[in-house]
C-alpha cells in the first residue's frame, strides 16, 4: 500500500507516493461537511458532529478538515522535513517556525544545489584530464 506525501516547497506541494500501512490514497470520512447554517458564511457556525462553535463557515470548514476527515496524505516542511497530517497544520508550523526565513532559505537551498552541481562538474572535468 502507499501513502501520499506532499513537499511544501512548490506552493501546493509535490506529491510523492511512499510505501505505507494505510489502505487507501484518498481522503475519506464517515462525515459530510454541512452547508452554512443560519445567516450565511459570515455568521457563527456549529459543528454538527462535536458541537464546537466557530466564528464563520471558513473556520468550521478548516476544523472539519483537520478533525473529522481521515487522510493518508502527509505534508512535509521544505525547511526541516517535519511531517503534518493536514495542509493547515503545515502552514501554521511554517508561519510560526520559519517566518521571514522562507525567501532566504529558498535562495540558500537553490544556491547550494547549484554550487554542488558545479563542484561535481569541475571534479569530473579534472578527473577526465
Amino acid at each position: 500500500m502507499f501513502t501520499s506525501i506532499y513537499f511544501s516547497g512548490t506552493g501546493n506541494g509535490t506529491q510523492h507516493q511512499h510505501p505505507g500501512s494505510m489502505a487507501s490514497l484518498a481522503s475519506f470520512s464517515p462525515f459530510q461537511i454541512p452547508p452554512p447554517s443560519g445567516g450565511g458564511i459570515n455568521e457563527p457556525q456549529e459543528c454538527p458532529y462535536c458541537r464546537h462553535t466557530f466564528s464563520c463557515y471558513y473556520s468550521l470548514k478548516r476544523h472539519f478538515q483537520d478533525k473529522h476527515v481521515q487522510s493518508n496524505t502527509m505534508y512535509v516542511c521544505e525547511f526541516c522535513n517535519r511531517k503534518y497530517r493536514t495542509k493547515n497544520s503545515l502552514t501554521t508550523h511554517k508561519s510560526l517556525q520559519h517566518r521571514g526565513s522562507s525567501g532566504m532559505l529558498k535562495r540558500l537551498l537553490k544556491t547550494s544545489a547549484i554550487k554542488n552541481v558545479l563542484d561535481d562538474m569541475h571534479q569530473h572535468h579534472r578527473q577526465m584530464q
